[in-house]
This record gives structure tokens, sequence and C-alpha cells, in this order.
């Protein structure tokens, strides 16, 4: 009957409009969370960095704040991410360097198992903390890893970098921090003789 037809092409219609409103919002709900991920505005340079309590991976928790009165690199990541192991295989190296001039900190995003057997591989000498709450991630701002953080003797953040860099770049920013290069007046986080 032409009712019956007439009530299948509206239910086809408001079908069609339905599905066409769900392929239009999906993506606008995208990139609203992308955007909100990005846009975060990271810790301020020359600010006290957030004391938080973290756990090893034997769960014995550990105060950021235990670390006052040493230089610290703290790397933020996560296991499942490449740059994110090869920056930890930098760090490893230029560790053995520098173990005596300053405090070398990882902090994973991923949980304590995947962890553990990522330090196992990479075969890391260093501290390597865990927080599973990503709380870390909210307190320092933290955009994307691998993200480095370089914190002076009085937790007052000197430098951040979000992304992988060469072994070499590493290097000649951790000489830099340990060869004094850094100061509290150069709050940019450059190296002195490049502040504006």
């Amino acid at each position: 009957t032409p009712a019956q037809i007439g009530n299948r092409l509206i239910g086809r219609r408001t079908s069609a409009l339905i599905a066409l409103a769900v392929l239009l919002f999906l993506p606008l709900s995208l990139l609203l969370y992308l955007h909100s991920e990005v846009n975060v505005e990271p810790l301020p340079l020359g600010e006290l960095i957030p004391s938080l309590q973290l756990s090893t991976l034997q769960r014995t928790p550990v105060l950021l704040k235990t670390y006052e009165g040493k230089k610290l690199v703290l790397l933020f990541f996560t296991a499942e991410c490449l740059h994110c192991q090869r920056e930890l295989s930098n760090l490893e190296y230029l560790y053995e360097k520098y173990k005596e001039k300053l405090q070398v900190l990882s902090i994973s995003h991923s949980d304590g198992e995947v962890t553990r057997e990522l330090i196992s591989v990479r075969r890391l000498s260093f501290p390597v903390l865990v927080d599973e709450k990503k709380e870390t991630k909210q307190s320092f701002k933290i955009a994307g890893v691998p993200a480095l953080f370089l914190v002076d003797e009085r937790q007052i953040l000197r430098y951040r970098r979000f992304g992988e860099r060469s072994l070499a770049v590493d290097e000649l920013l951790l000489n830099d921090f340990v060869s004094g290069k850094f100061s509290a007046a150069n709050d940019h986080g450059l190296p002195i003789e490049d502040s504006p």
C-alpha cells in the first residue's frame, strides 16, 4: 500500500539522517579530543616542579622531593613508544657518563609489568618509577612522550622538551646542564649563550 511505502521511505530517511549525524559527529569529537590533548600548556620554566609520590617497580614509594639538592633529569615515557625506547637507550649511555654529577629518573606511564620487561630488555641501570595513574601527565602537563625535563638542585624546572632527539643532542644538553650553562637567572631553559 502507498502508506506502507511512505512509512518505509520515512524510516530509511530517518536511518540515513542518523547515520550521517553519527559520521559527522565522530570526526568532530575526535578533533576536539586531539585539540584538548595537544593544547596542554606545559609546566612553565622557572617554576617549582610538583612533589608527587610515585613508586619503584618493587612498589616502594618515592617522593620527588627526596631528590632536592641534586640536578635531576626526568624522562617520561611509555613502554610501547619506540621513540621513548631510543631516548631511554640514549639516557642509559649518558647516565654512565654523568651519574656522579646528576640524578637520572625515568617515569613510566605504562603498567609495572610491561615497564619491568622493557627495563630488562634495554638493560637500564638508572632508577625507573611507575605512574600507572598518569598523575605526572597532569601535574607536569605532559602533552606527549618522550618528555625530558631538567630540574635544578632547588627543584626548579630549567628545561623541557617533548619528542626524541639524537644521542649527540642529548649529550650536548646534559653537558651544558652539568657544567652550569643553565642558571637560576636563565629561566628560559636555554643554554646561557643561546638565551634571548
